[in-house]
């Protein structure tokens, strides 16, 4: 990690924002990575109340009660269908709601305007956004 020191409120200059910039790289944080569906569907299937629908479905079955073993095993993949989608909806809104980006600080001048975070500088005087705010 680079050891570089921050610049009070007027911002680093247009010329020490870009030798920061090709010296350092961006500032920027890594993105996180999208979970598998797969994982998904696992951590709805280990939800207790379907765990009890499940042996119920396995003791039912037992017992030779195939029509109530299969009422019970469509509401199990309904229910984990219906989580599985709600948590791709969800994170697919918080995604689309956080918008990555920050109003830079150069010259004196604040830059009102949202920059990708992979353009700041490392020790630049920067603000953190988040919203339905326009790109220009």
């Amino acid at each position: 990690m680079a050891q570089v020191t921050a610049v009070p409120a007027g911002g680093l200059s247009s010329a020490e924002a870009a030798d920061r910039l090709a010296r350092y790289g961006p500032n920027e944080l890594p993105r996180a990575r999208a979970t598998p569906w797969w994982r998904l569907v696992a951590d709805q299937v280990r939800d207790p109340l379907i765990l009890v629908l499940l042996a119920a479905a396995v003791l039912t079955v037992a017992t030779g009660d195939l029509a109530d073993a299969s009422v019970i095993i469509l509401v199990i993949v309904v229910n984990t269908t219906v989580g599985v989608v709600q948590e791709i909806k969800a994170g697919q809104a918080i995604a689309a709601y956080l918008l990555p980006g920050a109003v830079l600080v150069h010259d004196s001048k604040h830059r009102w305007r949202i920059f990708p975070d992979r353009v700041a500088a490392l020790g630049g005087t920067s603000g953190k956004t988040a919203g339905p705010v326009s790109r220009q």
